[in-house]
């Protein structure tokens, strides 16, 4: 019966560590301006509620709450040269930026939404090289975060 307890004791104990550690957004802060981290090849981000839809030459990604960065477009440049990139950025409450990263991991900045700037609409224009390249979400705080991009092809 001792056996017993101490392994549900542990057992909580363990649950309870990794809510407390999933629910904790504040990396998002830090790397919120960290080339290094936002051109990984993986995401880190806390999603709620999210919708993410890809076509050819174009994506869309809402989410209820978002914290972190996620790459929500992918392509292979097969010509080099000037492209028009149209991004939509909006949000309720937090902080983002839509960001190109190419070949090299070069971090472009696209669009930013701030509290002051909740919807923003653009049209980049974008210097891109051969190789793979993606566009990814970043944000910290965000509610209510709506992106679409859009690539001349």
């Amino acid at each position: 019966m001792k056996k017993i307890c101490r392994i549900c004791r542990i057992l909580l104990v363990t649950l309870l560590c990794l809510v407390l550690a999933g629910c904790d957004t504040s990396y998002a802060i830090d790397e919120y301006n960290m080339d290094s981290k936002i051109a990984s090849r993986s995401d880190h981000c806390s999603i709620m509620a999210s919708k993410k839809s890809v076509f050819s030459f174009s994506s869309s990604f809402k989410a209820k709450q978002f914290a972190g960065n996620t790459t929500i477009y992918h392509c292979a440049v097969t010509k080099e040269g000037l492209t028009n990139i149209t991004c939509s950025l909006s949000l309720e409450k937090g902080v983002a930026k839509l960001v190109y990263v190419d070949n090299y991991d070069t971090v472009t900045t696209l669009v930013e939404c701030t509290p002051d700037t909740p919807a923003v609409s653009v049209v980049v224009p974008v210097n891109v090289e051969l190789g793979k390249c993606r566009i990814k979400l970043v944000g910290y705080d965000c509610e209510n975060v709506a992106a679409e991009v859009e690539l001349e092809n």
